[in-house]
């Protein structure tokens, strides 16, 4: 087993090697995969080292920062708490990948800084989880888990009426979802003589979009996402959008609120025209086509616009871009609330409707 681990690329071997030997001069065992033996399985024996050793040494490079074997590397000894971060010289903090970019790393010709890093690494004390002590925690993880779910179960059947109670209020609030954003934005547009529901869903829709863009905003760095998180984004967004725009369109129905919005005037002051050359137009498929992507043109599209120019004020001014990862999973844990409240809602009625369970 050796002491100190050394993770590369190929094309930065020359200084691998200077590092390695540099270590070895001042007493400390170290393995690079030149240690490799002809026939041994390149995996397994890169992993197994890896976890053996008690510090890893990382050298980010222009090579190394798009090596997924590096990465992989520093991920699992960054989880295991012994990586030691270094980088070339002229390499700048932003265009080492994350989560890595956010710690302090050594330049890497000033050895003698690596080496007090080494040394203080190494002189950490070594905890090796023995099989008694797996076993113990494996064990309290199960009986916490089992203990959580009997006692949620009971406390459901022991507050039943409570339950009952909680699904006629939470299908109030999703029948009048829209009355609560409207008293919200006449609180916030105190100036104006009235906020209508259509205006105030429009608008939260944008805050919707905005808050999240935010959130997810980060340093620059120079790395592309992977296509699965496009595919989620896009997914989760088509979702939240089919929600919206059905939502927009009772409104303009008049089913909530029978007078119109701010926006919705502007519409038909200015859509009258287009909608009057839709309607010639045949077959009747092609008619409906056009006229549903003409409103998530003027439902969705438009109220982004804002949301687009902020971004780009805020990517102009600061050196920041959207973090899709960040995004998918804020979109993808918002739809699971909005799933969860359903389920619920809908399981409680379906109780209320028993009449087994039925309290009087």
């Amino acid at each position: 087993m050796a002491d100190i681990f050394i993770s590369y690329s190929k094309q930065d071997q020359e200084e691998a090697h200077l590092l390695a030997t540099f270590l070895e001069a001042e007493g400390y065992s170290v393995w690079w995969d030149t240690s490799l033996l002809s026939g041994e399985s390149f995996r397994k024996v890169i992993m197994t080292e890896l976890g053996r050793a008690r510090a890893v040494i990382v050298i980010w490079t222009e090579h190394s920062i798009h090596s997924d074997w590096v990465q992989s590397e520093a991920g699992r000894a960054h989880a295991d708490r012994k990586l030691i971060p270094v980088k070339a010289k002229g390499l700048a903090y932003k265009e080492i990948p994350p989560p890595f970019d956010n710690m302090h790393i050594e330049n890497l010709g000033e050895r003698e800084k690596i080496l007090g890093a080494v040394v203080a690494q190494l002189a950490k004390p070594e905890v090796r989880a023995t099989a008694f002590g797996l076993l113990s925690k494996h064990a309290r993880f199960e009986l916490l888990s089992w203990f959580g779910i009997i006692g949620a179960t009971m406390s459901l059947v022991a507050n039943l009426q409570g339950l009952l109670a909680f699904a006629r209020w939470l299908r109030g609030v999703m029948d009048s979802w829209t009355l609560a954003f409207n008293f919200l934005w006449q609180k916030i547009l105190f100036f104006l003589p009235k906020v209508y529901g259509s205006d105030s869903v429009m608008l939260t829709f944008i805050a919707f979009a905005a808050v999240n863009m935010l959130v997810c905003l980060r340093k620059a760095q120079i790395r592309s996402a992977h296509a699965g998180t496009f595919i989620a984004i896009v997914a989760a967004s088509c979702v939240i959008i089919v929600l919206f725009y059905f939502g927009m369109e009772r409104l303009a129905k008049g089913e909530t609120f029978g007078e119109q919005g701010y926006y919705f005037a502007f519409l038909l002051r200015y859509a009258r025209k287009p909608m009057e050359l839709i309607q010639l137009i045949k077959p009747e498929w092609l008619d409906a086509l056009l006229r549903y992507t003409y409103g998530v043109v003027a439902l969705v599209v438009v109220p982004l616009v804002p949301v687009v120019i902020l971004y780009l004020l805020v990517r102009k001014l600061a050196d920041v871009r959207l973090s899709f990862p960040a995004l998918s999973v804020r979109l993808w844990r918002i739809l699971a609330g909005i799933g969860l409240l359903l389920a619920v809602n809908y399981l409680t009625i379906w109780l209320e409707e028993q009449p087994w369970l039925r309290v009087q």
